[in-house]
C-alpha cells in the first residue's frame, strides 16, 4: 500500500463574521526531515488577489540553508513539521 497526502480542501475567504476561518500557521504539508525528494503542493484560487492575497507563504531564509536550519530546530524527536512555530518570521 502507498499512502500520500492527496486531498481537496476549500477554504472560504476571510470574512468579518468568520475571521479565523480561514488562518493558518505557517508550515510544512511533510516532516521536512524525510529522506526522498519530498512534495509538491498546488493552490487553486477562484477569484483574482492582490499580490499578498494567495495562501502560499514562503520563508527564503529557511530553504536557502534548509539543511543547517532543521540541524538547529529539528532535532527533537517531538518537532511538529505542522507547527514549527514559524508565524513571526518574515515571509515572501
Amino acid at each position: 500500500m502507498v499512502a500520500d497526502i492527496n486531498r481537496c480542501l476549500f477554504r472560504p475567504p476571510c470574512h468579518p463574521d468568520w475571521p479565523t476561518i480561514s488562518r493558518s500557521t505557517i508550515h510544512w504539508d511533510t516532516d521536512p526531515r524525510a529522506p526522498g525528494r519530498g512534495s509538491l503542493q498546488g493552490v487553486v484560487l477562484l477569484t483574482d488577489v492582490g499580490r499578498d492575497g494567495g495562501g502560499y507563504q514562503c520563508l527564503p531564509d529557511i530553504y536557502r540553508k534548509l539543511d543547517a536550519w532543521l540541524a538547529r530546530n529539528a532535532r527533537r524527536s517531538d518537532f511538529d513539521f505542522f507547527n514549527p512555530r514559524l508565524n513571526k518570521r518574515k515571509t515572501t
